[in-house]
């Protein structure tokens, strides 16, 4: 009802409105991959991810070597604490701020995803 009237008028808008309905009804993902040591690793774990249909689903890069009090404050608490395990470049999966267990493995990262 609240946007019935400029549905009407801008009927183009329709779809778009339903992928912010979408969004905020969830669930959505934050996805953090932190960079390694090796940048071609850091890559290798993106690319599976990349090819996966995630509407709802917020891709973030955390740098190598950042600090937590470098982190931009719009994305600090998604960032913050997550780190490489290792040196190897690390992927969190999270659901509203609660994160699984970081993956570094490919076929971790895409048996995850696979129940979304």
């Amino acid at each position: 009802e609240m946007l019935a009237a400029q549905l009407a008028q801008y009927p183009t808008s329709a779809g778009q409105s339903l992928i912010a309905a979408d969004f905020l009804l969830g669930p959505t993902h934050e996805v953090v991959i932190v960079e390694g040591n090796s940048p071609a690793e850091t890559e290798d774990l993106l690319r599976p991810i990349r090819q996966l249909f995630l509407p709802n689903a917020l891709l973030l890069l955390r740098p190598a070597g950042a600090s937590d009090n470098d982190l931009p404050a719009a994305v600090k608490p998604l960032l913050a604490g997550k780190t490489t395990q290792t040196g190897t470049a690390t992927v969190y999966i999270c659901e509203r701020g609660t994160c699984q267990a970081p993956l570094t493995d490919v076929k971790d990262i895409q048996s995850a995803f696979e129940g979304s």
